[in-house]
This record gives structure tokens, sequence and C-alpha cells, in this order.
């Protein structure tokens, strides 16, 4: 067969690979596009549900049931979706809300851009010292095997101790100031870069370890030259988990009543008083800073981490 028979053959194999890269990243965009579709169609049709029981009890509280009961579904349909005291926010009310909130002026009272650089900054600050500490340790446990069955046993304990029972003892202990906050972010993200970096400083080539020993390499040029390149994927996956979690961490020590800035304020003061859609909008913040912060660990990475696996 020639060349071009066997590639219209393999082509035509199912499952086989796209023909080119071009075509591959469309059928990920595709299939991006297709899932986050099902996401807000599903979205659409849990606040028509909920709304429309909501709105029902409303026009009853109201004596305009009958009223209500003739409007036509379509109608009714709208009516939910467009509901200014929603149950159940659409999609399209989340996001107005969002971006009125995204344009207003940084001085105005509930700012979201303060709000993200609040929780932002104590989100990073955790996420570098819970990194710090999580290397450090890793360092130490593949260093030392007496190290490592002493502490990571503690360690694994840490992460048992539920984090809403941890954030009032630090709240005592250190007030509700930027320290506190910043220990929470850093309690939730040092565990997983730690697991992360001792397996990828144990994922070496055991022949490669020899050569390092043949050549007579320190200690520290063998971690430099070959643990920690040879960690460096591992340890971004950790990285990846670790940021995600620093967020969460900052949000969750905000919650106590006192934090005058950040996304847990504002999702305590939107829940208090009944805002619905505020409180998803917030919500929309929060998950678009984790995505914010997840995207700049991952182009760091590629910075990094040049030849990583399955990568030609």
């Amino acid at each position: 067969m020639t060349g071009a028979a066997l590639e219209l053959g393999s082509a035509a194999v199912p499952g086989s690979r796209p023909k080119s890269r071009l075509q591959g990243r469309i059928l990920d965009l595709a299939a991006i596009i297709g899932v986050f579709a099902l996401v807000v169609g599903f979205w659409y049709l849990a606040a028509i549900y909920y709304n429309l029981g909501s709105l029902r009890l409303h026009y009853d509280d109201l004596g305009q049931l009958g009223y209500w009961n003739h409007l036509g579904f379509w109608r009714q349909a709208g009516a939910a979706l467009n509901w200014s005291t929603p149950t159940l926010p659409a999609p399209h009310q989340v996001l107005a809300n969002l971006w009125s909130r995204l344009d207003e002026s940084p001085s105005a009272s509930g700012n979201l851009w303060v709000d993200l650089g609040t929780t932002g900054s104590e989100a990073v600050l955790g996420f570098l010292l819970g990194s710090a500490v999580g290397i450090a340790l890793a360092f130490a446990f593949v260093k030392s095997r007496i190290l490592e069955l002493s502490l990571f046993p503690y360690v694994v304990m840490s992460q048992t101790v539920p984090i809403v029972a941890l954030v009032p003892a630090l709240v005592v202990a250190l007030g509700l100031g930027l320290r506190a906050k910043v220990l929470i972010a850093a309690y939730l993200a040092f565990y997983p870069v730690t697991v992360s970096a001792v397996k990828g400083l144990r994922s070496i080539n055991p022949l490669a370890h020899e050569l390092m020993r043949s050549y007579a390499a320190g200690a520290w040029q063998t971690y430099l030259k070959l643990r920690l390149p040879a960690a460096l994927p591992f340890i971004f996956t950790g990285l990846k988990i670790g940021i995600t979690a620093s967020v969460i961490g900052a949000i969750i020590a905000e919650l106590p009543v006192g934090s005058e800035f950040g996304f847990g304020r504002a999702i305590i003061d939107a829940s208090t008083y009944g805002q619905n859609i505020l409180l998803w909008a917030t919500i929309a913040g929060c998950g678009l800073l984790g995505l914010a912060l997840y995207l700049a660990v991952v182009g760091t990475e590629k910075l990094v981490v040049r030849n990583r696996p399955g990568e030609v």
C-alpha cells in the first residue's frame, strides 16, 4: 500500500487520532461548548422549576392565584426567569449582576473588585506559605526516613480536622486579621503539595541515580539536577490542587462575622438579607477567582516544565 492509502486507512479507523492539531483543538472546543450549553440549559430548567413554585405561593399570598393560574406556561416561565427576588436566579440575572458590580467604582459599597482583591491576596499568600511548607516537608521526608515515619502521620491527621472547626479556634487566637486567613488558606494548600512533591522526588530512574553517584555528585547536586526536575510535574499537580484549596480556605476564613471585605463577607451579607441574585453572582465571582489562579499556575507550569510526559 502507498503512504496515502495508509493515511486514509488510519483516518477511517474509529477512535483514531485527529488528522491535525487544529482539528483536535476544534473537537476539544466543541466538547467544552457542548458541556457548557448542557450546564446552562439545566440551570435554566432548574430556575423555572423552583421559581414557579415560589411565584405560585407569592400570588396566593396576594390573593391573585386565579390570575396566575390563567397565565400560559410560557408566560409563567418568563416570569419565573425574570423575577426580581427569585429562589434560584437564572444565568442571565447572575451575569447581569456580576457585570454591573464589575463596572462599579472601586469606592462603591460592596464592590466586587475590592472583594476580589481581598480574597485573592489572602489565597495567594496562603498558597505561597502552604506550598513552601509542603515542599520543605517533602524534601525532609525524602531525605530522612525517620522524619517521614514520625511526622507524616500528623500531616495526614491534620486533614481530618474539619476546617469549620479550625477557623473559630484560629480567629480566637489570632483575631480577624490577615494572619488567621492566610494560615487557614495555607492549611488547605500544603497537604496536596506535600504528597505530590514526595511522590515526585521519589520518581527518579534508579539508573539515573546510580549514574549521578558514579560521577561523585553530592546530595544537593543530585536533588537540584536529578530529583527536582523529575519532581516538577508532580509538584505542579499538587500546586494546581493547592491553589484552588487556598481560595476555599480564604473564603471560609472570611465567614465569621466581623470581616470587612472579601467574598466570604459578601456571601454572608447576601444570604442574611435574602439577596439571592447577589449571592449567586458572588459565588460565580469565587469560581472565576479560583479559575484565574488555577490558569496562572498552569501557565507557570508550561514555562517551567519544558518536556512533560506525553508532549512532543
